[in-house]
């Protein structure tokens, strides 16, 4: 994403440094330059605002792998659902969530609630979408550790960041990168309570950390245009045929 960048990435892969080219990710131009009507795809016509939240791994379904022991933040049980789909439908905020592939909430999506919708990979296929165009659609982003964060800074919208296992997740997986310094453009979130106010932020237009995620995302991104793909072409091209 960027020559700042580039030393994580190198130490993470064991890679020299000068082996590192900061030209973007292809992905991120769909933030720039797609859109999508969240009110049809969902049929939720009364919502002014929509927050897609995409939870990062924390427990494998199948292999047993695990960073953290809850399932999914801050959403622990039915009650707690409920109460954040009703603040959420007061605000009439419109809440999508996509957990991760390998992550098991099959409980949780059992729940028919107005605006805590629940999708998965096979939903968007159908519907010939993808994560990046919805996330460009989008009015806020919920994550918590996932590199989603860094992407969506290109859209300079508010960002909240579930963080009630970091102590945790930081113990068990570990981070590299200063998650200080560069995820301070995230709002944290470690309850419900605080994750009704985000959501009563976005429904009031509030977006209090503008200026540090945008200090952020200049030393995060060194393009902030939707060209990623075509650079990536070129550099291949010039890599592997001239």
């Amino acid at each position: 994403l960027s020559s700042y960048m580039a030393q994580y990435d190198a130490r993470c892969l064991g890679l020299p440094l000068s082996q590192m080219h900061s030209i973007g990710y292809p992905r991120n131009d769909a933030i720039l330059n797609q859109s999508v009507d969240f009110k049809s795809v969902f049929n939720c016509q009364d919502a002014d605002n929509i927050i897609y939240w995409l939870p990062t791994f924390r427990q494998h379904k199948a292999n047993g792998q695990v960073h953290s022991n809850i399932a999914m933040p801050i959403l622990h049980n039915e009650k707690i659902a409920m109460q954040v789909n009703d603040c959420a439908r007061k605000c009439k905020v419109l809440i999508v969530v996509k957990p991760h592939p390998s992550q098991d909430i099959s409980k949780i999506k059992q729940m028919n609630l107005s605006n805590l919708r629940f999708i998965d990979t096979a939903y968007l296929t159908e519907l010939n979408l993808n994560n990046y165009t919805l996330l460009g659609s989008s009015d806020a982003l919920l994550t918590d550790y996932s590199s989603v964060y860094y992407d969506y800074l290109l859209a300079n919208k508010p960002i909240g960041l579930c963080w009630e296992d970091f102590d945790e997740y930081k113990r068990l997986e570990g981070f590299a990168v200063d998650t200080d310094r560069l995820m301070a453009g995230g709002e944290k979130i470690y309850s419900a309570d605080d994750l009704q106010t985000f959501i009563q932020h976005i429904a009031e237009g509030e977006d209090i950390l503008n200026q540090e995620r945008n200090a952020i995302c200049d030393l995060v991104h060194d393009f902030k245009d939707n060209q990623s793909a075509k650079r990536t072409v070129d550099f291949i091209e010039k890599s592997c045929f001239n």
